[in-house]
């Protein structure tokens, strides 16, 4: 499989809640590609449920991007991680802070 086959992306749109999560899966599920990367960025609709109907049993690597930090957390309890930081860190001190 060639590279650019290893990996797709897919742009969501609103709204991400348990119905879309259910059609989402079934999608990428059918994608030869092992790493599916889901790009949250245009999302403003959604579903905390969503995570979990989407996680249950999914058997591809998800990378997820343009999430708010709280729905990161909710990929990350459901195992299935976001896109890292690009800091690398999940805080950061403040300004002037030693």
């Amino acid at each position: 499989m060639p590279a650019d086959a290893q990996r797709v992306k897919v742009h969501l749109a609103d709204p991400f809640d348990a119905s879309a999560a259910r059609a989402i899966r079934a999608s990428i599920e059918r994608l030869p590609a092992p790493v599916v990367e889901l790009d949250f960025s245009r999302v403003r609709e959604f579903r905390d449920l969503a995570v979990g109907v989407l996680a249950l049993g999914l058997a591809k690597q998800l990378v997820c991007t343009g999430l708010p930090r709280h729905h990161e957390q909710l990929f990350r309890w459901f195992g299935l991680v976001a896109a890292e930081k690009a800091s690398g860190h999940f805080w950061r001190p403040e300004e002037g802070a030693p």
